[in-house]
């Protein structure tokens, strides 16, 4: 037997419907998520975009009292990328959702929200990765047309800003996004909270200075093994959970920055 017969002898094992398979598994997963599928030459992702109007609040804080335009100075929040001033309309919120909770290459951020105002609107954008082996399209279509010039994260100094330097030098594909001024507005809340709060996490600043409080909310602990079973099983009910998991930790980091600017102004006006 000659081995072009020994290879059909397996072609029955070779071939395979997971192209045919994958469509209507994605298509099911960005419907339960609230999102659509977004398909590129490189991978497939799920993109759901939420829209926040001046009718809306999280917890006290309201969309209608902000002020857009208002000019807010980066000397008012410790470790700020630069001097000078930026506006709501320059940030760009960034949070992500990761198969790990102590960084490293092995770590990857299956949902990453941004969150960045789009006239009067605040809109938060999240990316959720389908499956590893579409990384690269996810990663290659993260910021396409994405306003604003400064990145504000909780704590993404340390991990989530790092985090996706490294999958996008995984990948060997780039980004201009890394070049944006980052202030981590962590800094700020422990230098003027770390007396008055029992920790300076962000589920303690949005209770105490947004008055938000998370219900049925996801332990950021159990977030990787939810992805992992997901990936198993195919069922997306629990990312939904962390979906919105993500979504209250944009809000909240928005609400943050503007609630520390108010203190420091505050605090100023009383010297």
């Amino acid at each position: 037997m000659g081995i072009e017969e020994r290879f059909k002898q397996f072609e029955k094992f070779v071939k395979t419907e997971l192209p045919a398979r994958k469509a209507p598994a994605m298509a099911n997963t960005a419907s339960r998520l609230g999102g659509e599928v977004v398909n590129s030459d490189n991978g497939d992702y799920i993109l759901r975009t939420s829209r926040y109007l001046p009718g809306d609040c999280h917890g006290i804080f309201s969309f209608a009292e902000l002020e857009n335009h208002k000019q807010l100075n980066f000397d008012n929040y410790t470790s700020a990328p630069s001097a000078g001033e930026f506006n709501l309309h320059d940030v760009v919120v960034v949070d992500t959702e990761t198969t790990g909770l102590s960084g490293g290459v092995g770590t990857v951020p299956f949902l990453v929200g941004l969150g960045y105002f789009e006239d009067d609107s605040f809109i938060v954008r999240q990316h959720f990765l389908p499956d590893y082996c579409e990384e690269l399209g996810f990663l290659e279509h993260l910021f396409d047309d994405l306003p604003g010039k400064v990145i504000v994260s909780f704590n993404g100094r340390a991990f989530d800003l790092p985090l996706l330097t490294n999958r996008f030098l995984i990948q060997r594909t780039g980004s201009d996004f890394f070049a944006k001024d980052h202030l981590d507005i962590i800094f700020t809340l422990r230098r003027f909270f770390r007396l008055k709060l029992p920790d300076c996490t962000l589920k303690t600043a949005e209770s105490s200075l947004l008055g938000f409080e998370r219900l049925n909310d996801v332990p950021s602990e159990q977030i990787p093994q939810i992805y992992f079973d997901y990936l198993r099983d195919g069922n997306p009910d629990s990312v939904y959970q962390v979906v919105i998991h993500n979504q209250w930790d944009i809000l909240s980091t928005l609400g943050v920055l503007v609630e520390l600017n108010k203190f420091v102004e505050k605090a100023e006006r009383a010297d």
